[in-house]
């Protein structure tokens, strides 16, 4: 009876139909290996690109896989559909990591690796050896590369960066139309022709394998596209933030700044500036060292997030120099973070050689018509007047430049 079934499994894959399956598979193999040698060069050209290196094992494993596929006829069964089976889901699963290292998701593919690929090894092997079932085979291999394509689905389909979400909802398509390719092989193979030839392809099955392999191609683009969006976004947050702080830098607040002064006069909307200048900041410098300079800094960072609300936009100016948007605050409101900003700064703990932290800060509300220079030129005379009168200060711009009342500010803070 076994006999009969790899008597009959091996007839249905020795018939002759219309195309060899070395001819296309030739093609194939070109066009994989142009997307390889493509690889190599934007490698040479930017070494930063996140995803090469599993796009390239992802291509050669398709290359792998075709090359041992199209030995059909020519080599032992076994040597053909279990390693070429294994490259080609091993493509997916390199396509699936590279995914997963631009959008910072965690790695599977060792568990991949341990754990599945094994079990779909054994299962191809045993409808080879034991029980020679080309049907089972297909179904397998199907079976396996959508369970990854689904899982790749999952992957795309949570919440990104804008500037990816465009590329990432084409290849959520790409996917789905990949595994409805996928399903359609099975169903064509168990409805339409029930005993494939996979040695010479038919029409319909060589018009099947040609869609995946351009599905599987448009993959690697889509994610070579989505690798080069997240190194702009990448990019483009460096240009904008302080490199030792991780708060914006002084242009792209000042951006910022303008485009709200825009819309200052057309909407409800109250702004406050906020700078703050650390007292005596040079003289730690001086006696500590730059690292220790530069731990404080990363320590006012901090309390500044803790201390701010969502809404507000905060930056390192310069030097020991910060400034903070307040959206929708009116003097009063401002004041009163300005005053929690600075009480959080003086209770900061395990400085550099136990040195105590203060601040001196300038408030002033942007008025309509205001432009960055204005608002921030009365802001910075708020400052320095804070300064002046012996620093650790807060003045609002405006009420007779007359320093804050601190013990009301912190009676209020408390309530």
């Amino acid at each position: 009876m076994q006999c009969h079934a790899c008597t009959k499994a091996a007839s249905r894959e020795g018939t002759s139909s219309t195309m060899p399956m070395w001819q296309p598979a030739v093609g194939y193999m070109m066009l994989l290996a142009s997307a390889l040698a493509g690889t190599l060069v934007i490698r040479s050209k930017n070494e930063r690109l996140a995803v090469l290196v599993e796009l390239r094992a992802a291509l050669l494993s398709g290359l792998v896989a075709i090359g041992l596929l199209a030995l059909r006829g020519h080599v032992p069964l076994l040597v053909v559909v279990v390693p070429g089976q294994a490259a080609v889901l091993c493509a997916f699963a390199f396509l699936h990591e590279s995914l997963s290292r631009v959008l910072g998701r965690p790695s599977w593919l060792r568990l991949f690796l341990a754990f599945l690929l094994p079990p779909y090894c054994v299962a191809l092997a045993f409808f080879t050896l034991i029980h020679n079932d080309v049907d089972a085979r297909l179904l397998i291999a199907s079976a396996g590369v959508s369970a990854m394509l689904a899982w790749t689905v999952l992957l795309v389909r949570k919440p990104a960066p804008a500037a990816l979400k465009s590329p990432l909802r084409w290849m959520f398509w790409l996917l789905v139309i990949a595994i409805g390719l996928r399903v359609s092989r099975c169903a064509v193979t168990l409805t339409l022709d029930p005993n494939p030839n996979l040695i010479v392809l038919d029409p319909i099955q060589n018009l099947i394998a040609y869609l995946i392999l351009l599905s599987a191609l448009a993959q690697a683009a889509g994610t070579f596209w989505i690798s080069v969006c997240a190194q702009r976004e990448d990019d483009r947050a460096r240009a904008d933030t302080d490199g030792l702080t991780g708060l914006l830098n002084r242009r792209a607040f000042e951006e910022i700044l303008a485009r709200d002064l825009l819309a200052l006069g057309n909407e409800s909307l109250e702004l406050s500036l906020l700078l703050i200048d650390l007292d005596f900041f040079k003289s730690m410098n001086d006696e500590f060292g730059h690292q220790a300079g530069d731990t404080v800094l990363q320590r006012v960072s901090m309390v500044l997030r803790r201390s701010l609300r969502p809404s507000d936009t905060m930056a390192r100016f310069g030097g020991d120099e910060f400034a903070v948007l307040l959206r929708s605050a009116e003097p009063g409101q401002a004041l009163l973070v300005a005053e929690r900003v600075r009480q959080n700064l003086i209770h900061m703990r395990n400085l550099p050689g136990k040195r105590q932290v203060t601040a001196s800060l300038g408030v002033s509300t942007a008025l309509i018509g205001d432009t960055p220079p204005l608002l921030l030129e009365r802001a910075d005379h708020a400052l320095y007047r804070s300064k002046d009168r012996g620093r650790n200060r807060l003045t609002h711009f405006g009420d007779d430049d007359s320093p804050a009342d601190h013990n009301s500010l912190a009676s209020a803070l408390i309530q």
